[in-house]
């Protein structure tokens, strides 16, 4: 049985294969650039040219989502706490102190250089998420000190929890050990269809 790579692996081979695809657009687009002028052409390999030009900008594509999928589980799998945790946030500059903030965590989102920051909702006393205006992100600095927090939410929050939990499971199970991308595919199709790559 083939068993998966570690992520970091993962995401250098990944990387490395982008560039064979942007080579192969290249390479498309060359062609067809080359017969554009040209006065008697054959209608079949016009089409066939331009239909593997569009099949190579959009497996392109496709490889890109797939690299941000990657990144996302990497980051899911170093974060220190993971979607739909509820944690407490509390600056630490001097000068600058405030009560402490309850947050949920929605999601865990990668930066550069193997960095991350979370997608959260501010709670209110009662725990529920603010309706207008509580969702931000923070940054794991040595500004802000970041703890889990175990108050007691409402039903309706802890369900929401739940949601972001498995979402985040099925993702880090779908992008680290199946490699599905069947989703990435119909969600890139989608976009280009609608003129957005």
């Amino acid at each position: 049985m083939r068993t998966p790579m570690p992520i970091l692996e993962q995401i250098e081979l990944l990387r490395s294969y982008l560039r064979t695809l942007q080579a192969d657009c290249s390479r498309a687009m060359r062609e067809s650039g080359a017969h554009y002028r040209k006065r008697r052409v054959c209608p079949f390999a016009e089409e066939l040219r331009w239909r593997r030009m569009q099949h190579a900008w959009e497996l392109r594509d496709v490889g890109n989502a797939c690299l941000v999928e990657l990144r996302h589980a990497r980051v899911l799998s170093i974060a220190d706490f993971l979607p739909g945790d509820q944690i407490t946030m509390e600056v630490v500059l001097q000068g600058q102190e405030r009560s402490p903030e309850r947050y949920l965590i929605s999601d865990v989102i990668w930066s550069k250089r193997d960095e991350y920051h979370y997608e959260v909702w501010r709670l209110t006393k009662a725990g529920r998420p603010y309706e207008r205006g509580g969702q931000t992100w923070l940054t794991p600095s040595t500004r802000i000190r970041i703890a889990k927090c175990e108050d007691v939410l409402p039903e309706e929050t802890r369900r929401q929890c739940a949601a972001f939990r498995s979402r985040a499971d099925v993702l880090l199970e779908g992008a680290r050990d199946r490699g599905d991308i069947e989703h990435l595919v119909k969600w890139v199709q989608e976009r280009r269809a609608r003129g957005l790559f």
